[in-house]
């Protein structure tokens, strides 16, 4: 009762925004929102997104509703929303809002109706998502500004790094095993806005990677860089160091490698951007300002 009087108290104090009053139990739908620069009123699991998205900040007046599968009933009986905004991931949520309350189906990828992801997915969804709020413009805005901030940091990895051709986005689930990001990730669409090539070994599954052994990196042209994507334990990376094969393979020696922070793989344009932002720091050395801070709502 006392973290729900709590909450209560933050979502009365929370500025009026938009004209409409958006909960959403989904991180990446919740982080988009706040990127136009109107956070919704709560939003699932804030406590643990910051562990995958850095950026864009929740703000503290954004209640945290719970897990993202299993909200708080209590809280959500009582917080004065107006509208939901979800995706087919949380059906099972709908019969727990308040009756007439209008939800909205909104999903980045778009479902993987085509066999690669593209951005016009993700502008479409972005769009649906400003019309939810009767925000279309700080939406089309948005987007503009990914689109810029993505051509920008591509320029710049290209004037660092010349002589790497494509690029292959893995994660490790131990010193054996990976898994690489296919051309149904949201990486592709981020290596597309960037002017960038993505190297293929093959299609991915339901959420844009394939699980692949060590010595298939092999595979890989010689003019390919590595990202390794956080989350990168220090147990995997020193069995790594002590691997024969993989000093074979030779990436982080006379093949090009490099470590980015984790990313919220299912996220929207926000996930996108900030790939790009971080990819470009490590190839270019220091790092771009983070985008939310570059426009004011």
């Amino acid at each position: 009762m006392r973290a729900v009087f709590f909450a209560l108290l933050a979502a009365c104090a929370l500025p009026l925004f938009a004209a409409e009053r958006v909960i959403t139990p989904d991180w990446s739908l919740a982080s988009s929102l706040t990127a136009m620069g109107f956070p919704p009123l709560a939003m699932g699991d804030k406590r643990i997104y910051p562990v995958w998205m850095s950026d864009p900040v929740q703000p503290p007046s954004v209640v945290d509703l719970g897990e993202r599968y299993r909200p708080n009933r209590e809280l959500l009986a009582q917080l004065p929303f107006s509208r939901v905004v979800d995706n087919f991931f949380y059906a099972h949520l709908r019969e727990v809002y308040p009756p007439g309350v209008p939800v909205v189906d909104v999903l980045f990828d778009g479902g993987n109706e085509a066999p690669q992801q593209s951005w016009a997915t993700y502008v479409a969804a972005t769009q649906k998502l400003g019309d939810a709020i009767g925000e279309r413009a700080a939406a089309e805005g948005y987007l503009q500004r990914v689109e810029a901030a993505l051509a920008g940091y591509g320029r710049d990895i290209r004037a660092a790094a010349p002589g790497v051709k494509r690029y292959a986005v893995v994660q490790f689930a131990d010193a054996r095993q990976l898994r690489i990001f296919a051309p149904n990730s949201l990486f592709r669409v981020a290596f597309e806005l960037m002017g960038l090539e993505q190297a293929d070994l093959g299609a991915g599954n339901r959420w844009g990677s394939r699980l692949i052994a060590l010595p298939e990196l092999a595979q890989l042209p010689e003019d390919t860089c590595l990202i390794i994507v956080g989350p990168f334990p220090q147990m995997t990376e020193a069995e790594l160091a002590r691997s024969y094969l993989w000093r074979r393979i030779g990436f982080g020696r006379e093949r090009c490698l490099r470590k980015v922070p984790a990313v919220w793989l299912f996220g929207g344009p926000e996930s996108v951007e900030l790939f790009g932002r971080y990819l470009r720091g490590a190839m270019v050395g220091d790092d771009a300002a983070p985008l939310h801070r570059l426009h004011t709502p």
